[in-house]
């Protein structure tokens, strides 16, 4: 028995000493995968079942509609008068396929986005339709002017259709063909039309270079009129041109680089 014992007392003696004498393996540190899909997430959510975007956008439609009207009464005699809209997210709502991208952990892509506009299921922007026959019922040219590829004119009128929507056709719904810049499709409506109101979700719906047209505005009162005059701005907290001035207009950062652009432009103070 002691004999069993004295052996059992070497054996953890000798274990003891063997983990005193090597060294300690420590597995290398894996950097935490970033998932810049989750941070959209409360966004999402915030679009599809809140209240108050709801209420906001009806509210941005009934001000377009009155801006409408006002510039109406203001516009030269024998012009033909136009409105110009964006589409997405301004008058169709595609909050399921940012959610489809964040259920699947995926980023944006053409072919996901080209799946997705081919189903021609999204759904309307609240207050887009009573403005739209109210823009038609004063006799005012509707345009829509999109980012979407011209590829996708088709399922896109026919989404539009199914709405009933006013000028859902061919000549009045202007697609990329390939510069993403608006300025030569708004100008195309403007040789026609006198344009008397822009709604969109982006500082680019209404101009171009968006980084100047802010700091002109910062400065020039007359600038800032104009604009609360002739733009109605509804809410889209999913996306937007505002993303690249986080990241100084840098293309090919990573995941990593990106979620810490934006946890720098991250405001804990008050702004002097």
């Amino acid at each position: 028995m002691r004999i069993r014992y004295f052996l059992q007392v070497l054996v953890i003696i000798g274990v003891m000493s063997a983990c005193g004498n090597s060294k300690q393996v420590v597995a290398p540190a894996v950097e935490s995968q970033v998932n810049l899909m989750d941070q959209q997430m409360m966004s999402v959510l915030w679009m599809q079942h809140s209240h108050e975007v709801k209420i906001m956008q009806e509210q941005q439609y009934r001000n377009a509609a009155r801006k409408l009207k006002e510039n109406l009464r203001q516009a030269s005699g024998d012009n033909l008068l136009a409105v110009i809209l964006d589409i997405d997210e301004t008058v169709l709502d595609n909050s399921p396929y940012e959610a489809r991208l964040i259920r699947d952990g995926e980023k944006y892509s053409d072919e996901s986005w080209d799946l997705w506009v081919k189903e021609r299921q999204a759904a309307l922007i609240p207050g887009a339709r009573e403005f739209l026959m109210e823009a038609e019922r004063l006799g005012i040219e509707v345009f829509y002017i999109s980012n979407r590829s011209i590829e996708h004119l088709e399922p896109t009128i026919e989404n539009l259709m199914t709405y009933n929507l006013p000028a859902a056709d061919e000549s009045h719904v202007l697609l990329k063909v390939e510069d993403p810049d608006k300025t030569e499709r708004r100008n195309t409506v403007k040789d026609k039309f006198e344009v008397i109101l822009y709604v969109g979700d982006q500082l680019s719906d209404f101009v171009e270079e968006q980084d100047s047209f802010q700091e002109d505005m910062a400065d020039n009162e007359e600038m800032v009129e104009h604009a609360l005059k002739y733009f109605v701005i509804l809410p889209n907290p999913m996306y937007g041109g505002f993303e690249k001035m986080l990241y100084n207009n840098q293309s090919g950062l990573t995941d990593r680089q990106i979620d810490q652009k934006r946890r720098d432009a991250l405001i804990t103070k008050r702004k002097k």
